[in-house]
């Protein structure tokens, strides 16, 4: 829009920018609650924030074999003993949902397992990650049966229960 547009009676107020606008805002931050914000970027932790309360965790149990994220979790169909479950650590994992004992270790993939399910009968468990790498274990026998390579898994979106 031009100066010539502007008519005087639409402005409302003039607001003057000073050249010291970034000291101005710097000050007024000093004058800021800043407590339990993490500035650094690092992890804080939870007792370090006044007045934080713990939430209640009212889970049965707990599974605690992944080091880092999960990513999927499935429970098979055919009797909901089981679960398996992938994450950022490069591994799934089959284990008893009663007391998180595990059942199979899936090693091999080699990027972060984000998909995993078993099929309807719950024979099979199949496991994916984020390089494209799938594997089917047979349930049975605790062994990989096959391996199958497609590329990102970006393009296998669906959820596997097409085993």
């Amino acid at each position: 829009m031009a100066d010539e547009d502007l008519n005087s009676d639409d402005i409302i107020e003039i607001i003057e920018l000073d050249d010291n606008l970034n000291e101005d805002v710097a000050a007024n931050m000093d004058d800021m609650d800043l407590e339990g914000v993490d500035i650094d970027n690092e992890e804080m932790d939870s007792n370090e924030i006044e007045g934080e309360t713990n939430a209640n965790d009212d889970a049965d149990g707990v599974f605690r074999k992944h080091k880092g994220s999960v990513f999927c979790v499935r429970t098979d169909p055919s009797s909901s003993h089981l679960a398996v479950s992938g994450g950022e650590d490069d591994m799934a994992y089959v284990w008893k949902i009663t007391d998180g004992g595990i059942v199979l270790e899936c090693k091999g993939h080699t990027d972060s397992v984000t998909a995993c399910s078993f099929s309807h009968d719950s024979v099979y468990a199949a496991t994916a990650d984020m390089s494209g790498l799938i594997k089917v274990w047979k349930m049975g026998t605790k062994e990989e049966v096959t391996t199958l390579e497609c590329g990102d898994l970006e393009l296998i979106i669906c959820p596997l229960n097409i085993v």
